[in-house]
């Protein structure tokens, strides 16, 4: 091959490269860091959760939202999450608290590792249940993050 034949071929897959774009830069953040982009949608979800409402707790999730709870057929769309949700505050009530985990974020789709306490009733009969999750949160039109697929496990879970 010519130099300018090279020539051409180098300067055509740059060209090529220049078009197609280079794919979006993948941030990682800890969970609660300052470049937690979830940080305050993730803070309104557990407040939801803790205080056992069911309505706000659904309300973070995308009308097509896929929730895949262990053990279980998955539960699609918002409409069908907030009826399954109410039946975790049926009965006594966990409070949850995210510990640690990792949010992966590109443009307007974030995803999220992180382990979980839950802990159920009071004094001696307290008890604390440990596990981790996945969840991944999309950016809204207005700006807003709900929460497209969410799958969690207790670490006791056979």
């Amino acid at each position: 091959m010519s130099r300018t034949g090279l020539a051409c071929v180098v300067i055509g897959v740059h060209l090529i490269a220049a078009c197609g774009g280079s794919p979006p830069r993948t941030t990682i953040a800890s969970v609660g860091s300052a470049g937690d982009i979830l940080a305050e949608s993730r803070a309104g979800w557990v407040a939801a959760y803790n205080a056992a409402d069911a309505a706000t707790l659904a309300g973070y999730f995308a009308d097509d939202a896929v929730l895949l709870p262990p053990g279980e057929v998955p539960v699609v769309g918002a409409a069908s999450i907030g009826p399954y949700v109410e039946t975790f505050f049926e009965g006594e009530h966990a409070v949850l608290e995210v510990l640690d985990g990792q949010v992966r974020y590109t443009a307007d789709l974030a995803v999220e590792t992180a382990v979980y306490s839950v802990r159920s009733g009071g004094g001696e009969d307290a008890s604390v249940r440990m596990g981790k999750f996945v969840m991944a949160w999309q950016q809204q039109p207005d700006g807003s993050w709900k929460i497209v697929w969410d799958m969690w496990n207790g670490n006791d879970d056979g």
